[in-house]
């Protein structure tokens, strides 16, 4: 809602995001249906999550691109197959791939990487718990390789703990293009 220009939508977890913010059961009925973005929708999914095949079905049906998802014990920088993800979070798991798809620049939303150790809080199942210092250090890793592959990754969340990469304000960001 805050990026209507955006070109991808990304839910790491097709139960979690997917299943929260998509279909007549979403959890924020009057906020937009996530099926309905009009860019490209992306999920990670992993014979593992067997509690998320109820809905992958669903998502492929409205056109959600289904990723794999490499263990981050296996896998770590930047993924050579564009349909193989790797990370052990969303703004890993995008940045992985983002590179096969020739954009040259990433700017990145709500990515604080501050919060009180909890996501989802308010959704069905509780807070989910979060380790941001091992993510922040996951994230670090990526910067050499995005830039060798011409990916320049902005952050415009304020406040963001995150600062491997230049902190910029998004309406200047916006103004530049």
């Amino acid at each position: 809602m805050l990026a209507p220009w955006a070109d991808w939508l990304y839910g790491a977890d097709a139960g979690r995001f997917w299943g929260w913010c998509s279909g007549p059961g979403r959890i924020n009925g009057d906020e937009p249906d996530a099926v309905d973005f009009s860019g490209t929708k992306i999920v990670a999914w992993s014979s593992a999550t067997l509690v998320d095949r109820q809905y992958l079905d669903r998502l492929i049906e409205h056109g959600v691109n289904v990723l794999r998802h490499c263990s981050p014990l296996q896998c770590s920088g930047i993924s050579p197959d564009p349909g193989l993800i790797y990370g052990f979070n969303s703004v890993h798991h995008v940045l992985s791939v983002i590179h096969h798809t020739g954009a040259r620049r990433v700017i990145l939303l709500g990515v604080d990487m501050r919060a009180s150790g909890h996501w989802h809080v308010d959704w069905p199942e509780g807070g989910i718990s979060a380790d941001y210092p091992p993510m922040r250090y996951s994230l670090e890793t990526l910067v050499e390789p995005l830039a060798s592959a011409g990916v320049e990754v902005l952050n415009a969340s304020p406040g963001s703990a995150l600062t491997c990469w230049p902190a910029v304000e998004l309406a200047q960001v916006l103004d530049q293009q």
